[in-house]
């Protein structure tokens, strides 16, 4: 991740070292690695380690860690030590693996390494880049400050997309899926891959403030965090993009976490923020320097920042109060919704608030199953919800400590279609010419909308429905089945439509 004040020099041509503010600023970026077991409380202990220009980080477990800095340097920890793994060339900006034999860095100078397990080779991309996100050995994304990104397929790199916006800046990316992959930058933007193509998925102009996202990181699709200038933290939680409280008004470098529950956000003058799965609070680093990227693994996480300082902790990061190994919501043929999950191990669990909504932004507990206290035994749940709504039902547990502490699971989706689909009918199925009508077969209410959903679950298009007949046009859509959804007072409906 390049820091914002690089990477405008960068993209004005400016010679950082011409001018004196930027000149000590630049220096900021001579950087340094943390070593740290999280805990709400934390004992530094400095150790003296050599360091040059640290930007980040990425690791495959404990034993397996690379750090990325300035001057082409790369250290790898084998769980010992930190070693130079490779110390040639230019400031390496980006770092990110899938193996211990299959990682690749990024420079703004035009070039990419790629290591094998045993040595690292040099390749070419046609940009200047600095962050890299893969998925395997034949597929992964660049990012260039043109405001490209740049494709790998195994064997070369090519550009995948130019937007419209030539100056756009995109700072980092990272992907649930190869088919589910978002790219952050200014402006707040973020853009989303779907498999297809590049969209724009959030406008942080649109809900009115102005910002620079840096990093994204994700635990799961429906669990995403994007972090960025005054201290912004957004999270995806699998439908929106919704603003939490940070506490800070520092820039916020990276992100990263091991769960839903365990989030890190690390940012200017020495900011290490913490996500519990509900709150996000401070915690004390013990420097004042600027933090650039975190990862970790286990009880055992690591940051990288400025001024070639190392710090460790040995406290322990305590149990996690419970883990649920499966979830899932399922209609049933009596049109009865059944929610199912298991959890692995318990602490203090006084139970599971049953949550729903009917559009994934406002909840309503509709039920509660107790808890079994503490245990180490796999238990089972389940709870009916006898009267799910038309439409749309989105689930989740809130899960309740006996000290009234609450986490949220992940989100569940059951449908319940309409008696017969006689609310409205949808022409031509499939779309071939670009434009699809949809009418309804009585008078909408005030409030009756239109929603239509691409196949991975992505909305596409919502609108209040004000006449009995509306038309849309498709020639921008990508081809693929789609589902619309028709609420017009208690009614509901759903079909699916295919466009080519």
């Amino acid at each position: 991740m390049l820091p914002h004040r690089v990477l405008t020099a960068f993209l004005a041509g400016i010679n950082l070292h011409s001018l004196p503010f930027l000149k000590l600023r630049y220096a900021v970026s001579i950087s340094f690695l943390l070593f740290f077991q999280v805990i709400t409380a934390q004992t530094w202990t400095p150790v003296s380690a050599p360091s040059s220009g640290y930007n980040d980080i990425w690791g495959v477990d404990a034993s397996n860690i690379w750090v990325a800095g300035n001057g082409g340097l790369i250290r790898k920890y084998d769980g010992v030590s930190w070693n130079i793994n490779y110390g040639a060339g230019n400031d390496i900006l980006g770092i990110h693996g899938t193996s211990s034999s299959n990682i690749l860095a990024v420079s703004p100078y035009s070039a990419a390494l790629k290591y094998n397990g045993t040595s690292w080779s040099q390749q070419t991309i046609l940009s200047d880049v600095g962050s890299v996100w893969t998925s395997g050995t034949s597929n992964a994304w660049a990012l260039a400050y043109s405001g490209e990104i740049w494709h790998y397929n195994g064997t070369s790199w090519t550009s995948d997309f130019l937007p419209t916006y030539q100056l756009i800046d995109h700072y980092d990316i990272w992907g649930a899926s190869p088919s589910n992959v978002r790219v952050v930058g200014t402006y707040g933007y973020i853009l989303r891959y779907n498999g297809f193509s590049w969209d724009l998925e959030f406008d942080a102009t649109n809900i009115g403030i102005l910002i620079t996202l840096r990093s994204i990181w994700g635990a799961n699709a429906s669990n995403v965090w994007a972090v960025g200038t005054d201290g912004t933290i957004l999270k995806f939680n699998g439908f929106s993009w919704d603003q939490q409280s940070s506490g800070t008004t520092e820039t916020l470098n990276g992100v990263w976490g091991t769960d839903a529950s365990n989030v890190w956000a690390v940012g200017e003058n020495g900011t290490i923020l913490k996500y519990d799965g509900v709150s996000w609070t401070t915690q004390n680093s013990g420097v004042s320097n600027s933090l650039t990227g975190i990862w970790g693994t286990g009880n055992k996480f690591w940051v990288c920042g400025a001024f070639g300082t190392l710090l460790y902790s040995t406290n322990q990061f305590p149990p996690l109060p419970i883990e649920i190994t499966h979830f899932q919501a399922q209609l049933q043929p009596d049109r009865t919704a059944r929610l199912q999950w298991q959890t692995a191990s318990e602490r203090d669990n006084a139970g599971f608030g049953i949550e729903r909504s009917d559009e994934g932004k406002t909840w309503t507990k509709i039920g509660f199953v107790a808890g079994n206290g503490t245990t180490t035994e796999k238990q089972t749940y389940q709870y009916a919800d006898d009267k799910p709504l038309p439409g749309n039902n989105y689930y989740r547990l809130a899960q309740q400590d006996f000290d009234g502490k609450v986490s949220f699971s992940d989100v569940r989706n059951v449908v319940l279609a309409g008696a017969g689909n006689d609310g409205f009918s949808v022409f031509p199925n499939p779309v071939i010419q670009g434009e699809l009508t949809i009418q309804l077969s009585e008078e909408p209410d005030t409030d009756a909308s239109i929603r239509i959903y691409s196949a991975d679950g992505r909305q596409v298009l919502q609108q209040p429905v004000t006449s009995a007949v509306h038309t849309f046009h498709t020639s921008e859509w990508n081809p693929g089945i789609y589902f619309i959804e028709v609420k017009n007072g208690a009614k509901a409906w759903r079909e699916q439509v295919v466009v080519k």
